[in-house]
């Protein structure tokens, strides 16, 4: 079973990853990057491109497709030929809808209609995540809460768990308190950047991948959201500080 696609390029770029609904969580970068650094020393080793990578409860399977190479990760027990079979029809597809990326522009959110494409071609291949009769919404939306209030602190509006302000920080000097509104979850949850956050980061469908491909039949967890949310407030962390030792560089006398 599919459980992860990494499509990246083939100079090192992350430019699509896709979850299936899978509790596990990945630094999108961080694991490309892993995953190119493999590849890389797999040829290097003179032994060919590597093929597949098995650990203990998953299997990570590769196919290069000359200006991208794609990984799939998926259950230990899946056969490879069959998954290579996917892969094959996930590059390809890749492809055919944006070209080789001769002339491409660095701006990798226009791959995020590829998640769509994915949903339609490989429908068969995972189960959506509904509402299950015996429970109900509330008891649902109780449950998302809890799973937010483990990892984050947080705050009821109103006396709605559905309802809460999630107490953000990217550096000892800037925190944010993020509004999110998921009482007719599944639906889309409404979401409230405060302005300091959104010249950082833009509109939440803008700058989070999980709420621009939310998909009311196999949505994604709420504390999903607030992860995603983080790692950007860690990458932007790590930006500012680049360029300010830059900016501190160039004033240094050779």
């Amino acid at each position: 079973m599919i459980n992860h696609i990494w499509i990246i390029k083939s100079t090192g770029q992350n430019l699509f990853y896709k979850n299936f609904g899978t509790s596990f969580r990945f630094d999108e970068d961080l694991i490309s990057g892993f995953f190119m650094a493999l590849n890389n020393f797999a040829k290097e080793s003179g032994k060919g491109a590597i093929d597949s990578l098995i650990l203990k409860e998953a299997k990570f399977i590769y196919m290069n497709f000359g200006s991208i190479f794609v990984v799939l990760g998926c259950d230990r027990k899946d056969q490879i030929d069959a998954m290579k079979e996917r892969l094959n029809i996930i590059g390809s597809l890749f492809i055919n809808t944006y070209g080789d990326l001769e002339n491409w522009d660095g701006e990798v959110r226009k791959f995020r209609s590829f998640s769509e494409i994915l949903d339609a071609q490989l429908k068969p291949e995972y189960t959506p995540v509904t509402i299950p009769d015996q429970l109900s919404r509330e008891e649902l939306i109780i449950q998302e809460y809890k799973e937010v209030s483990t990892e984050f602190t947080c705050e009821i509006i109103k006396n709605e768990k559905s309802n809460i302000n999630v107490f953000l920080s990217r550096s000892l000097e800037e925190h944010f308190i993020v509004n999110i509104n998921f009482k007719e979850f599944p639906e889309k949850p409404k979401i409230k950047f405060p302005k300091e956050l959104k010249k950082l980061l833009g509109k939440p469908d803008d700058a989070l991948l999980t709420c621009s491909n939310w998909n009311p039949e196999n949505p994604a967890k709420i504390v999903e959201i607030l992860r995603e949310l983080e790692h950007h407030l860690i990458k932007s962390t790590k930006k500012d500080t680049y360029s300010t030792q830059l900016i501190v560089d160039k004033n240094q006398p050779y």
